[in-house]
């Protein structure tokens, strides 16, 4: 039992004074885990603070870093030096890709929604998405149901949202906020979702607590995650779909052959296409037409990647 759990004392001598070598420490952990390296590098970089005030980035390329941390954790580490520079507008979903439910929704229809877009928490409205009232989560609805006595013939599924109380707290932030703040804000309300207001109070987006551990770590794909959820058909030619999606997943649903898509292109996911195509990250809201027989719409981007586009074929390849 967790009262019982005692620790004895002399394993873990008392520090004699505060200015304890890091270093020293770190070197006695008896494996070289990430955290190891990547906490010798970070010391590595900030103990000439303590003599002089040189800028974190200078410090940066001045450590041999290289030969302490892989590709994988030396970009994880410039993304912490980044962070406290990226604001909410950079990484927030953008209006267009909100997927959000209505408070007169029934429990019935919540269902179906999650079930549509794969979601497990999603914004609440009132007639429009500049009129929000909050956010339900699968959790809590799983949880309003198993109240029922788990008998699902007790369970009035056209019970709406509000009458259900299932409409929890949503953050309402500008888009001009750090990445960092919010973060903060989160941790310490416990909310894990925010709204976007534009300068007349409309919604302009959506952000995550995942949204902000992807600029430190890089997308985090879900065990859950299927190409379901990231192809969604808005018409037969027409498909929003998730950049990170594998090309020939997208070209098997799209109707097309998997090279033609690709070209001379040796890249695995639709992202990486728009990318090497280009020579660059396009802008949320750009046409691209150098794919050829399709047009796509940059549905959302930021300085790192594309993250969601619109992609329509130009000819009727569907059979």
């Amino acid at each position: 039992m967790m009262g019982d759990f005692k620790t004895n004392s002399s394993e873990y001598p008392k520090e004699k004074n505060e200015d304890i070598d890091l270093s020293y420490s770190i070197s006695k952990i008896p494996f070289e885990s990430f955290w190891n390296r990547f906490l010798r590098a970070w010391y590595k970089i900030w103990k000439p603070r303590l003599n002089h005030q040189k800028d974190v980035k200078s410090l940066w390329m001045d450590c041999a870093l290289d030969d302490m941390l892989s590709a994988v954790e030396k970009e994880i580490f410039e993304n912490v030096l980044q962070f406290r520079e990226i604001r909410i507008g950079d990484i927030m979903i953008p209006r267009i890709s909100i997927s959000a439910v209505e408070d007169k929704a029934t429990i019935s229809e919540v269902m179906m929604m999650f079930e549509k877009y794969g979601k497990s928490w999603m914004p609440v409205y009132s007639n429009s998405l500049d009129n929000p009232r909050g956010m339900v989560h699968m959790r809590d609805l799983l949880s309003y149901i198993a109240r029922i006595y788990l008998d699902i013939e007790n369970i009035n599924l056209n019970t709406t949202l509000s009458e259900s109380n299932l409409i929890k707290d949503i953050l309402f932030v500008p888009s001009s906020m750090l990445a960092s703040d919010l973060l903060r804000k989160i941790q310490e309300s416990g909310v894990h979702m925010a709204l976007v207001i534009d300068e007349h109070g409309g919604t302009d987006g959506l952000v995550s607590h995942r949204d902000i551990v992807s600029v430190l770590v890089g997308d985090i794909t879900s065990e859950h995650n299927s190409i379901k959820e990231m192809i969604s058909a808005v018409s037969d030619n027409t498909f929003i779909v998730d950049a990170r999606t594998d090309l020939e997943e997208l070209a098997k649903i799209i109707g097309v052959d998997c090279d033609s898509l690709k070209g001379e292109q040796d890249v695995d996911s639709l992202g990486g296409l728009i990318f090497s195509v280009l020579d660059r990250i396009p802008a949320r809201g750009e046409v691209i037409l150098d794919i050829p027989g399709f047009e796509i719409v940059i549905l959302d981007s930021d300085v790192r990647c594309v993250r969601r586009v619109r992609i329509r074929s130009l000819v009727d390849v569907r059979h």
